[in-house]
Protein backbone atom coordinates (compact mmCIF):
# COMPACT_ATOMS: atom_id res chain seq x y z
CA UNK A 1 0.00 0.00 0.00
CA UNK A 2 1.35 3.41 -1.00
CA UNK A 3 0.74 6.46 1.18
CA UNK A 4 1.72 9.97 0.07
CA UNK A 5 2.28 12.53 2.85
CA UNK A 6 2.34 16.19 1.78
CA UNK A 7 3.46 18.93 4.19
CA UNK A 8 5.98 21.75 3.90
CA UNK A 9 6.85 21.49 7.61
CA UNK A 10 9.45 18.76 8.21
CA UNK A 11 8.41 18.04 11.82
CA UNK A 12 4.71 17.81 10.98
CA UNK A 13 5.41 15.66 7.90
CA UNK A 14 7.50 13.23 9.93
CA UNK A 15 4.82 13.08 12.65
CA UNK A 16 2.14 12.18 10.11
CA UNK A 17 4.33 9.55 8.44
CA UNK A 18 5.17 8.07 11.85
CA UNK A 19 1.51 7.91 12.84
CA UNK A 20 0.63 6.04 9.62
CA UNK A 21 3.59 3.66 9.64
CA UNK A 22 1.47 0.66 10.68
CA UNK A 23 -0.78 0.80 7.63
CA UNK A 24 1.76 -0.53 5.17
CA UNK A 25 5.04 -2.39 4.96
CA UNK A 26 6.20 0.46 2.72
CA UNK A 27 7.24 3.74 4.34
CA UNK A 28 5.05 6.67 3.24
CA UNK A 29 6.46 8.84 0.48
CA UNK A 30 7.02 12.31 1.96
CA UNK A 31 7.01 15.49 -0.15
CA UNK A 32 7.13 19.13 0.89
CA UNK A 33 4.59 20.73 -1.45
CA UNK A 34 1.45 20.17 -3.45
CA UNK A 35 3.46 20.73 -6.60
CA UNK A 36 5.88 17.94 -5.63
CA UNK A 37 2.94 15.66 -4.86
CA UNK A 38 1.38 16.21 -8.29
CA UNK A 39 4.77 15.60 -9.90
CA UNK A 40 5.22 12.32 -8.01
CA UNK A 41 1.81 11.13 -9.21
CA UNK A 42 2.54 12.18 -12.80
CA UNK A 43 5.80 10.23 -12.65
CA UNK A 44 3.94 7.06 -11.72
CA UNK A 45 3.63 6.94 -7.92
CA UNK A 46 0.46 4.89 -7.36
CA UNK A 47 -1.02 6.35 -4.20
CA UNK A 48 -3.62 4.41 -2.20
CA UNK A 49 -4.04 7.38 0.14
CA UNK A 50 -2.90 11.01 0.12
CA UNK A 51 -2.60 12.86 3.42
CA UNK A 52 -1.95 16.56 3.01
CA UNK A 53 -1.59 19.68 5.11
CA UNK A 54 -3.77 22.61 4.13
CA UNK A 55 -1.43 25.60 4.36
CA UNK A 56 1.46 25.18 1.93
CA UNK A 57 3.22 27.48 -0.56
CA UNK A 58 2.69 27.26 -4.34
CA UNK A 59 -0.21 24.76 -4.29
CA UNK A 60 -2.03 24.51 -0.97
CA UNK A 61 -4.02 21.50 0.19
CA UNK A 62 -7.39 22.74 -1.07
CA UNK A 63 -5.95 23.63 -4.48
CA UNK A 64 -4.25 20.24 -4.75
CA UNK A 65 -7.48 18.44 -3.82
CA UNK A 66 -9.29 20.38 -6.54
CA UNK A 67 -6.61 19.46 -9.11
CA UNK A 68 -6.90 15.79 -8.16
CA UNK A 69 -10.67 15.72 -8.42
CA UNK A 70 -10.58 17.27 -11.90
CA UNK A 71 -8.05 14.76 -13.23
CA UNK A 72 -9.32 11.48 -14.71
CA UNK A 73 -6.29 9.64 -13.40
CA UNK A 74 -6.38 10.71 -9.76
CA UNK A 75 -10.01 11.68 -9.15
CA UNK A 76 -10.82 8.47 -7.19
CA UNK A 77 -7.72 8.62 -4.91
CA UNK A 78 -8.80 9.05 -1.27
CA UNK A 79 -7.48 12.25 0.28
CA UNK A 80 -7.29 13.20 3.96
CA UNK A 81 -6.47 16.68 5.22
CA UNK A 82 -4.54 17.63 8.32
CA UNK A 83 -6.28 20.56 9.97
CA UNK A 84 -6.59 22.37 13.27
CA UNK A 85 -9.99 22.57 14.98
CA UNK A 86 -10.70 26.26 14.14
CA UNK A 87 -10.34 25.76 10.38
CA UNK A 88 -14.09 25.35 9.78
CA UNK A 89 -14.10 27.16 6.42
CA UNK A 90 -11.30 24.92 5.19
CA UNK A 91 -13.25 21.85 6.27
CA UNK A 92 -16.33 23.10 4.44
CA UNK A 93 -14.38 23.76 1.23
CA UNK A 94 -12.64 20.40 1.39
CA UNK A 95 -15.92 18.53 1.86
CA UNK A 96 -17.46 20.32 -1.11
CA UNK A 97 -14.56 19.32 -3.36
CA UNK A 98 -14.49 15.71 -2.15
CA UNK A 99 -12.15 15.06 0.77
CA UNK A 100 -12.52 11.64 2.42
CA UNK A 101 -11.45 12.49 5.97
CA UNK A 102 -9.54 14.71 8.36
CA UNK A 103 -6.68 14.31 10.80
CA UNK A 104 -6.54 16.90 13.57
CA UNK A 105 -3.42 18.66 14.79
CA UNK A 106 -1.54 17.77 16.87
CA UNK A 107 -1.37 14.36 15.20
CA UNK A 108 -2.24 11.53 17.61
CA UNK A 109 -1.99 7.72 17.27
CA UNK A 110 -5.68 7.46 16.32
CA UNK A 111 -4.75 9.01 12.94
CA UNK A 112 -3.84 5.51 11.79
CA UNK A 113 -7.34 4.17 12.49
CA UNK A 114 -8.93 7.16 10.77
CA UNK A 115 -6.78 6.52 7.72
CA UNK A 116 -7.52 2.79 7.77
CA UNK A 117 -11.26 3.50 7.79
CA UNK A 118 -10.88 5.83 4.78
CA UNK A 119 -8.96 3.17 2.84
CA UNK A 120 -11.55 0.51 3.70
CA UNK A 121 -14.37 2.76 2.47
CA UNK A 122 -12.39 3.39 -0.70
CA UNK A 123 -11.93 -0.31 -1.33
CA UNK A 124 -15.66 -0.86 -0.74
CA UNK A 125 -16.41 1.75 -3.42
CA UNK A 126 -14.11 0.01 -5.90
CA UNK A 127 -15.74 -3.40 -5.81
CA UNK A 128 -18.84 -5.11 -4.45
CA UNK A 129 -18.13 -7.04 -1.25
CA UNK A 130 -16.83 -10.49 -2.31
CA UNK A 131 -19.31 -12.45 -0.18
CA UNK A 132 -22.25 -10.42 -1.53
CA UNK A 133 -21.02 -10.74 -5.11
CA UNK A 134 -20.56 -14.49 -4.74
CA UNK A 135 -24.13 -14.84 -3.45
CA UNK A 136 -25.52 -12.64 -6.25
CA UNK A 137 -23.67 -14.65 -8.89
CA UNK A 138 -24.40 -18.01 -7.19
CA UNK A 139 -20.74 -18.97 -7.17
CA UNK A 140 -18.24 -19.93 -4.48
CA UNK A 141 -15.85 -17.33 -3.13
CA UNK A 142 -12.82 -19.12 -4.67
CA UNK A 143 -14.60 -18.88 -8.03
CA UNK A 144 -15.25 -15.19 -7.34
CA UNK A 145 -11.53 -14.55 -6.78
CA UNK A 146 -10.79 -16.41 -10.02
CA UNK A 147 -13.18 -14.06 -11.83
CA UNK A 148 -11.46 -11.03 -10.29
CA UNK A 149 -8.07 -12.37 -11.36
CA UNK A 150 -9.45 -12.81 -14.88
CA UNK A 151 -10.64 -9.19 -14.86
CA UNK A 152 -7.18 -8.02 -13.80
CA UNK A 153 -5.43 -10.15 -16.42
CA UNK A 154 -7.75 -9.14 -19.25
CA UNK A 155 -7.55 -5.44 -18.37
CA UNK A 156 -3.75 -5.59 -18.30
CA UNK A 157 -3.82 -7.26 -21.72
CA UNK A 158 -6.11 -4.50 -23.04
CA UNK A 159 -3.89 -1.75 -21.60
CA UNK A 160 -0.79 -3.33 -23.16
CA UNK A 161 -2.47 -3.54 -26.56
CA UNK A 162 -3.69 0.07 -26.48
CA UNK A 163 -0.34 1.30 -25.15
CA UNK A 164 1.49 -0.45 -27.98
CA UNK A 165 -0.86 1.22 -30.49
CA UNK A 166 -0.34 4.64 -28.90
CA UNK A 167 3.44 4.29 -29.02
CA UNK A 168 3.62 2.85 -32.53
CA UNK A 169 3.01 6.18 -34.24
CA UNK A 170 0.47 4.61 -36.62
CA UNK A 171 -3.21 4.05 -36.13
CA UNK A 172 -4.24 0.39 -35.66
CA UNK A 173 -5.28 -1.44 -38.80
CA UNK A 174 -8.69 -3.13 -39.02
CA UNK A 175 -7.49 -6.39 -37.47
CA UNK A 176 -5.76 -4.62 -34.57
CA UNK A 177 -8.80 -2.44 -33.94
CA UNK A 178 -11.05 -5.49 -33.92
CA UNK A 179 -8.77 -7.10 -31.32
CA UNK A 180 -8.88 -3.97 -29.15
CA UNK A 181 -12.68 -3.79 -29.42
CA UNK A 182 -13.00 -7.46 -28.44
CA UNK A 183 -10.67 -7.07 -25.45
CA UNK A 184 -12.55 -3.96 -24.34
CA UNK A 185 -15.89 -5.80 -24.52
CA UNK A 186 -14.49 -8.63 -22.38
CA UNK A 187 -13.16 -6.20 -19.76
CA UNK A 188 -16.37 -4.20 -19.63
CA UNK A 189 -18.38 -7.40 -19.25
CA UNK A 190 -16.24 -8.64 -16.37
CA UNK A 191 -16.23 -5.22 -14.67
CA UNK A 192 -20.02 -5.15 -14.88
CA UNK A 193 -20.33 -8.74 -13.65
CA UNK A 194 -18.16 -8.03 -10.60
CA UNK A 195 -19.70 -4.58 -9.96
CA UNK A 196 -16.45 -2.59 -10.26
CA UNK A 197 -17.85 0.92 -10.88
CA UNK A 198 -14.61 2.91 -10.90
CA UNK A 199 -12.98 0.62 -13.46
CA UNK A 200 -16.17 0.59 -15.53
CA UNK A 201 -16.14 4.39 -15.75
CA UNK A 202 -12.50 4.35 -16.80
CA UNK A 203 -13.15 1.72 -19.47
CA UNK A 204 -16.11 3.79 -20.70
CA UNK A 205 -13.79 6.77 -21.11
CA UNK A 206 -11.43 4.60 -23.15
CA UNK A 207 -14.34 3.43 -25.29
CA UNK A 208 -15.45 7.05 -25.94
CA UNK A 209 -11.96 7.94 -27.15
CA UNK A 210 -11.98 4.97 -29.51
CA UNK A 211 -15.52 5.58 -30.79
CA UNK A 212 -14.86 9.28 -31.47
CA UNK A 213 -11.74 8.41 -33.48
CA UNK A 214 -9.29 10.26 -31.24
CA UNK A 215 -5.77 9.45 -32.56
CA UNK A 216 -4.08 6.82 -30.41
CA UNK A 217 -1.04 9.04 -29.89
CA UNK A 218 -3.26 11.74 -28.34
CA UNK A 219 -2.37 12.60 -24.73
CA UNK A 220 -5.88 11.61 -23.64
CA UNK A 221 -5.04 7.99 -24.40
CA UNK A 222 -1.91 8.26 -22.24
CA UNK A 223 -3.99 9.64 -19.37
CA UNK A 224 -6.69 6.98 -19.59
CA UNK A 225 -4.00 4.28 -19.64
CA UNK A 226 -2.50 5.77 -16.48
CA UNK A 227 -5.99 5.71 -14.95
CA UNK A 228 -6.36 2.04 -15.88
CA UNK A 229 -2.95 1.25 -14.36
CA UNK A 230 -4.06 2.93 -11.11
CA UNK A 231 -7.33 1.00 -11.10
CA UNK A 232 -5.41 -2.24 -11.52
CA UNK A 233 -3.11 -1.30 -8.65
CA UNK A 234 -6.05 -0.63 -6.35
CA UNK A 235 -7.86 -3.82 -7.35
CA UNK A 236 -4.62 -5.76 -6.85
CA UNK A 237 -4.60 -4.54 -3.24
CA UNK A 238 -8.16 -5.77 -2.71
CA UNK A 239 -7.46 -9.10 -4.40
CA UNK A 240 -4.28 -9.66 -2.41
CA UNK A 241 -5.91 -8.96 0.97
CA UNK A 242 -9.12 -10.80 0.16
CA UNK A 243 -7.49 -13.90 -1.26
CA UNK A 244 -5.10 -14.19 1.69
CA UNK A 245 -8.00 -14.10 4.17
CA UNK A 246 -10.37 -16.33 2.17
Amino acid sequence: MNILVVDDDNVSRLAIAHALRGLSSEAPLQVASGQAAMQALAQGYQADLIVTDVRMPEINGIEMLDLLRQDLRYAPVPVMMVTSAPEQETVRQAMQIGVQGFILKPVTPDASERARAVIERFHASMLEAPAAAARRLSITQPKYWSCLQALLAQTRKLAETVRAASQDGHEPDAAQQTAIDKQLDICQGLAKLLAAPVLRRTLSTLERLIRTSVPYHDSRFIEVLQAIDLNLHWLDQIERVGNSSA
